[in-house]
């Protein structure tokens, strides 16, 4: 049972699940081939390859004791890489003119972050939750009653996140409900 929680958790950890929410976003808003693929790629490249290279490098350095970043006082390093890079991802969107809703994830990604980042210095959250339900927000914003199953998977990778002890119940649930409620929050009041 622990090693699938461990595989629910690597499979659905948040550089895992952005790049899906990411690409319907853009193919969602009816933005050219060539361009929508640009998009893609520029929020693919900054808000999951940079953030997970960051990790693999940091773990290779002996920098963080494993790739979920277990121990809360390790995670300053890869919170803050992972801010600047969606902030340099959000104004490239900015640039190419990507849909709203597309610079909205990005743009609450790093707000988010930034919460999260300070909740963090006192209290372990519960990043993957965020990571999924942030991205659900934007899901929900476009489909409405469509994201339901992807508010099953978070159910899924929070039960996996608590039973690999990764996490207290109430870490999840915090983060989840930060994730969903800040980006929705965000968007609704600058991007839609």
């Amino acid at each position: 049972m622990i090693s699938m929680a461990k595989l629910i958790s690597y499979i659905f950890s948040p550089v895992v699940v952005a790049p899906g929410a990411l690409a319907i976003l853009v193919v969602q808003a009816g933005i050219n081939g060539s361009n929508r693929m640009l998009i893609w790629l520029t929020a693919f490249f900054f808000a999951s390859l940079v953030p997970l290279i960051t990790l693999l490098i940091l773990r290779a350095k002996k920098k963080i004791t494993d790739l979920d970043v277990s121990l809360r006082e390790q995670r300053f390093t890869p919170l803050l890489i992972s801010l600047v890079s969606y902030a340099i991802a959000y104004v490239f969107l900015e640039t190419m003119q990507a849909n709203n809703l597309t610079r909205g994830l990005v743009f609450c990604s790093i707000t988010n972050l930034l919460i999260m980042m300070l909740i963090t210095r006192y209290w372990k959250v519960s990043f993957h939750a965020a990571g999924l339900t942030g991205p659900l927000a934007a899901l929900w914003t476009l489909w409405n009653a469509g994201a339901w199953p992807m508010m099953t998977l978070t159910a899924l990778v929070g039960t996996s996140r608590v039973m690999l002890k990764a996490h207290t119940p109430a870490q999840v649930i915090v983060g989840s409900l930060l994730g969903f409620f800040l980006t929705f929050i965000q968007l609704k009041l600058f991007f839609i």
